[in-house]
């Protein structure tokens, strides 16, 4: 398996995926690369399930491995909110602006990222991985470098919100670059018979 197919139209994505997997001798194709127009209805109710339906479908659209992510925040103090509808969270643009409002008085800022990464093989078997990364929501907006929650999403590592990385920084730490980089582990272990 030397070609897969990134079941995602998000620039962004597919971007890191490239870099990640194109470094472990994964030749990574998007859907748009290919003509075809895949957007499944995400009703999964977990990031697993997400993935699992995205994967599944560009499989069944290309006959080609396929590779699909589900990933969102979940806030503690907010019982796991926004979780698999952190895309949905807010309109476009105001993400963070509505975190900040709906955390307004609450001391517990704990949150974390989480990532499923689904590859759906040529025999339908699947590879599946999952990251997360722990952090905090801040009590302001910090950063130009990002979208959604990232200016308010503090990490542990290094107390910058996402929005104040750089590209490579963010994707050193983030739940996606660490999921990316164990799907990339775990394609060579297939590869060799080792899985």
């Amino acid at each position: 398996m030397r070609e897969i197919v990134l079941a995602t139209n998000n620039p962004n994505k597919v971007c890191e995926a490239q870099v990640i997997l194109e470094n472990a001798g994964v030749s990574v194709r998007t859907l748009a690369e290919l003509g075809i127009t895949c957007e499944p209805v995400e009703d999964g109710g977990s990031f697993l399930a997400n993935a699992r339906i995205k994967a599944r479908a560009a499989f069944e659209a290309t006959g080609l491995p396929s590779l699909a992510d589900d990933s969102g925040l979940c806030v503690d103090a907010l019982g796991g909110i926004p979780g698999v509808e952190s895309a949905y969270f807010a309109p476009p643009g105001q993400h963070a602006d509505a975190l900040l409002e709906r955390m307004r008085g609450i001391s517990d800022r704990k949150a974390h990222y989480t990532c499923f990464l689904v590859l759906v093989l040529q025999d339908g078997s699947e590879i599946i991985v999952t990251e997360k990364w722990h952090g905090d929501i801040g009590h302001e907006k910090r950063g130009t470098n990002g979208w959604h929650f990232d200016p308010v999403f503090v990490s542990r590592e290094n107390g910058l919100t996402v929005a104040e990385m750089t590209t490579d920084e963010k994707n050193t730490i983030s739940h996606r670059g660490r999921a990316f980089r164990k799907m990339a582990e775990a394609i060579i272990g297939y590869e060799k018979g080792i899985l």
